[in-house]
């Protein structure tokens, strides 16, 4: 369950999304709609806290599902808003010594769900109803809204006893990881005339989603989607009803 701040923040959110899309609908009936599915693979750029050093880090594959709302503000120009479900992660490995000696190992893994809100422009050649090349570039806000976190936690205790830990939790948004993540997207895409696009997609993450320290983690990801777009004007219309401002 979202946080009462956090959900009143993601609530806001929500709620300037849908205004924005009920009022371009308002001002233009040739909106369309598309539900969409990707696969992405997560990147970590991590830096380990203090009396810590960076043994390895893995990428997570993950998916983003969900749909978009897509509003002509011209022939070429559109805006795009709409909701996904993203599930983002990472694995890090780390590890503590003294003199050579290792004292500490955690092998971590976080699973991360995401609530997305994404804002962009695109940019898209030819005309509405015909096969076009797309180009979008804007923001996302994401509000976690659950996921796992694995641990594996081995070393040598002060007393010089050994110790080997493993959990599985489920992730907690404020504890384990910050509550929001914010971020460029970028995506270059192909709409077929009969409404089908898939596109290419690259978000980059700005804030540190670390709540430990002087721990640094933000995620980078890169993925693959499809989707269908619905709405007037978007096939089988004659040309003098489609977009051509």
């Amino acid at each position: 369950m979202l946080p009462i701040s956090s959900s009143l923040s993601f609530q806001k959110w929500l709620l300037l999304a849908s205004l924005i899309m009920c009022f371009a609908s308002k001002a233009n009936a040739q909106s369309g709609f598309a539900p969409e599915l990707a696969i992405t693979n997560t990147t970590p750029q991590y830096v380990a806290p203090s009396f810590f050093k960076t043994q390895s880090t893995s990428p997570m594959l993950g998916c983003r599902m969900g749909g978009i709302a897509d509003i002509a503000l011209s022939g070429h120009l559109y805006f795009q808003t709409g909701l996904y479900f993203s599930v983002r992660g990472y694995t890090k490995n780390i590890l503590a010594d003294s003199a050579g000696v290792v004292y500490e190992h955690v092998t971590e893994k976080q699973e991360i769900h995401y609530l997305e809100l994404p804002l962009f422009l695109m940019f898209k050649t030819g005309t509405q109803g015909h096969g076009r090349i797309c180009f979008a570039a804007g923001a996302s806000i994401s509000f976690v809204v659950g996921g796992q976190v694995t641990t594996s936690d081995d070393g040598r205790s002060l007393n010089g006893n050994y110790y080997n830990n493993n959990y599985k939790n489920t992730l907690v948004a404020g504890h384990d990881v910050m509550r929001t993540d914010a971020g460029l997207n970028l995506s270059l895409g192909y709409e077929m005339p009969k409404g089908l696009f898939i596109r290419a997609f690259y978000y980059k993450g700005f804030n540190n989603l670390s709540t430990y320290g002087d721990e640094s983690i933000r995620l980078s990801s890169w993925g693959i989607g499809m989707g269908y777009f619905l709405g007037k004007g978007r096939h089988d219309k004659p040309d003098d009803d489609l977009i051509v401002k």
